[in-house]
C-alpha cells in the first residue's frame, strides 16, 4: 500500500471512528437525560397526593335535572365563615395594604359602573366561577349588628328563567278576578318583554331578598337591613364591572302584587316577613358597545359646616 493510499485509508477510517464516537456520546446523553426525567417523574408521582374526585361535578349526561332554584352546595362545596379579625397585628395591616388598589383605580371602577339591561346582552353564558365571585363580593357589604340580611336566589339558564316567569304568570292568572284590569294589562305587557329578552339573552337571574330577622337574637330596623342589602348589590355590581358583565336591577314593580305575597316568598324559600327586593339580570354583552353615564357635580349635593 502506497503512502498516499495509506493516508487516504487512515483519513477515512478516522472519519468513521469520529462519527461513531459522536453517535455513542449522543446516545449516552439521551439515556442519562430521560433516565433522570423518568426517575423524577416516578418520585413526584409517589409523593403527589391522589386527586379527590368527590367534589367534581358529575358528567353532563349523568346529572339529574336540577331545580330552577339555586343549589348552594353545588357552588360552595365547603361553606365556611370568612371574616377578618378585628385584632389583627400592625404587620398584618401593612401586608393587607399591599393588596389594595390605588385610589385612582378604585374611583375609576366606581365611575365606570353601568346599568346594562337584558336587551343589550348577547346570550352567552356567565361562568359559575364568575357567579361565585359576584356573590362573594356581595357578602362583604357593611352590616349593622353583623346580621348580614342579604339573600340571593340564583336562577340559571333559559329553562329555569322561563320557569320563573311562568310561575309569575300563573300567579296573576289565578288571581285575575281579584286584581284591577290595569294591573293585569301592565303585568302581561312586561311579562311579554321579559320572555322576549330574559330567556334568550340573559345568563342568570339573582332574586334579591332581605331576611327580616337574620339572627334570632337581633331585630334591626328594617330600613337598616334594606340598606345593607342595597350595599351588597352595589358590591356585586362593582365586581360585575371588573369582570365585564352586564347587570340590571329589576325592582319587580311590574309584578309587585306577587312580589309582596306570602306565596311568592314561599316559592323562593322564605318566610312571609322577609322582603323580596327584585332581581338582577346578569349576562354578557358586546364589549365594543359603550354606555354613557353622567352625574351632576358632587358639590351641589354637599353642605359643608366647618370652623
Amino acid at each position: 500500500m502506497g503512502k498516499a493510499s495509506l493516508q487516504a485509508w487512515m483519513g477515512s477510517d478516522l472519519t468513521v471512528l469520529s462519527t461513531v464516537a459522536v453517535a455513542l456520546l449522543m446516545m449516552l446523553f439521551v439515556i442519562v437525560k430521560f433516565g433522570l426525567r423518568s426517575s423524577r417523574s416516578s418520585r413526584s408521582s409517589r409523593s403527589r397526593p391522589k386527586p379527590d374526585y368527590r367534589h367534581r361535578p358529575a358528567p353532563r349526561r349523568a346529572r339529574k335535572k336540577s331545580s330552577h332554584l339555586f343549589q348552594a352546595d353545588r357552588f360552595f362545596e365547603e361553606p365556611e365563615e370568612r371574616r377578618l379579625d378585628d385584632d389583627q397585628d400592625d404587620d398584618d395591616d401593612e401586608d393587607f395594604d399591599d393588596f389594595l388598589p390605588d385610589p385612582e383605580s378604585t374611583l375609576e371602577l366606581i365611575r365606570h359602573r353601568r346599568t346594562i339591561s337584558a336587551k343589550d346582552c348577547n346570550g352567552r353564558t356567565v361562568a359559575e366561577d364568575e357567579i361565585r365571585m359576584l356573590l362573594e363580593a356581595a357578602n362583604w357589604a357593611p352590616t349593622h349588628g353583623q346580621t348580614e340580611p342579604w339573600r340571593f336566589v340564583v336562577i340559571q339558564g333559559p329553562g329555569s328563567i322561563t320557569d320563573y316567569l311562568v310561575y309569575l304568570d300563573r300567579w296573576y292568572r289565578d288571581r285575575a278576578d281579584q286584581l284591577p284590569e290595569s294591573t293585569m294589562q301592565k303585568f302581561q305587557k312586561k311579562l311579554g318583554s321579559c320572555l322576549d329578552t330574559w330567556v334568550d339573552k340573559v345568563s342568570h337571574l339573582l332574586v334579591i331578598v332581605m331576611k327580616r330577622q337574620a339572627k334570632p337574637d337581633k331585630l334591626m330596623p328594617e330600613w337598616e337591613e334594606m340598606c345593607a342589602v342595597a350595599m351588597a348589590v352595589q358590591n356585586l355590581h362593582l365586581m360585575a364591572t371588573s369582570l365585564g358583565l352586564a347587570v340590571f336591577w329589576s325592582s319587580h314593580t311590574w309584578c309587585q302584587d306577587a312580589r309582596e305575597s306570602s306565596d311568592f316568598k314561599a316559592y323562593l324559600g322564605f318566610a312571609p316577613e322577609d322582603k323580596v327586593m327584585g332581581c338582577l339580570t346578569i349576562g354578557r354583552y358586546d364589549r365594543s358597545k359603550t354606555f354613557r353615564g353622567s352625574r351632576t357635580p358632587m358639590f351641589n349635593k354637599v353642605a359643608l359646616r366647618a370652623d
